[in-house]
């Protein structure tokens, strides 16, 4: 079906989805309040869309079930509780440019846009589907994500990203790419894949160190990785606060290692808490901190494992992975 306000919003209560396509398009807010159910496990090939050409998209809770979904709105995105399992693609976008909403796989184009946050967000995948998270602004979950054998691309244009905690597990594929900091609470990830940038070109996020000319830190309390394929790229600090493991699955006969690789551009690495002592664990697995100032840890602890640790710095005052290439650096500063 197809619902329009072509110079209004739509509000609603209970919205219940079943072996159907949606089209809701709205000059103005689109707010479902109580919550919307999405069916659509019988009709794979179903989308529910709903576009906000000038304003935002509001939900207190959305159940997706098979089909697609799609979110776009001008301004910011709030769903507080999403669940979504067995879906064939998932996008949502606060972007907008001179004329209003664009489309995540238009980001180049936004010149504006708002926010997206959330509550608590589960989506769960038989297949590694795309699913797409893009804001102008800031990403701001409350309480936490978790994917299983989801495929997700959470992308800020010119803001950050911050959550509770973040849990990547059964095969997962996590990108996050932002212009400012990262700060999650908590964060594992297992027999997965995790890749987090925090950079930018003169304000817009980017992936590339090569493109950046500045961007923000990763801020975490607890890093747990096991059998995890993991690179973070800052522009600034690398700071966690209580605790950094690295391991192989026990439970696997056969284990993958975790492969971790944490780079600072201009900043450095520190895993220091005053009021109490902190450690890095890395256990059957290979691991790497290249930053450009200063390397700081209570305990670093390595069994059976490969671990790099530079800090070292070209002309530039940048992270170099190589002391051939260094002019400057930092100190390494650990207790044991």
């Amino acid at each position: 079906g197809t619902i329009t306000s072509a110079n209004g919003g739509i509000d609603g209560g209970t919205w219940s989805v079943t072996v159907s396509s949606i089209d809701a398009e709205a000059k103005n807010n689109i707010t479902i309040g109580t919550g919307l159910t999405i069916d659509n496990s019988e009709s794979t090939d179903k989308v529910v869309s709903f576009i906000s050409r000038l304003g935002s998209f509001d939900s207190e809770m959305i159940e997706l079930t098979g089909g697609a979904l799609e979110i776009a709105a001008a301004n910011d995105v709030r769903i507080n509780e999403f669940t979504a399992i067995n879906y064939e693609r998932i996008a949502i976008s606060a972007l907008s440019d001179s004329a209003g909403y664009v489309t995540y796989d238009h980001e180049a184009d936004a010149t504006s846009g708002g926010m997206i946050t959330g509550g608590t967000w589960s989506i769960k995948n038989t297949l590694l589907n795309d699913t797409f998270v893009t804001a102008y602004a800031d990403i701001e979950i409350d309480t936490s994500i978790s994917l299983d054998h989801v495929k997700l691309d959470l992308a800020s244009t010119t803001g950050g990203f911050t959550a509770q905690a973040v849990n990547v597990t059964n095969g997962s594929d996590l990108n996050v790419r932002t212009a400012t900091d990262i700060a999650i609470e908590h964060l594992s990830g297992k027999n997965s894949r995790i890749y987090m940038t925090s950079m930018h070109n003169y304000g817009r996020s980017v992936n590339s160190r090569t493109d950046a000319t500045g961007g923000g830190r990763l801020v975490a309390s607890s890093v747990e990785l096991i059998s995890c394929d993991t690179e973070v790229i800052t522009f600034g600090d690398i700071v966690i606060s209580e605790k950094l493991e690295a391991s192989e699955d026990e439970d696997d006969p056969d284990p993958d290692p975790s492969l971790c690789m944490l780079m600072s551009v201009a900043g450095g690495f520190t895993l220091v808490d005053g009021a109490a002592e902190t450690f890095l664990h890395v256990t059957d697995s290979e691991f790497a901190v290249y930053v450009a100032t200063d390397i700081a840890a209570d305990h670093v602890i390595v069994t059976d494992s490969n671990a790099t640790f530079t800090a070292l710095a070209d002309a530039y005052g940048h992270s170099v992975v190589s002391i051939d290439s260094a002019v400057g650096g930092g100190d390494f500063n650990a207790k044991t």
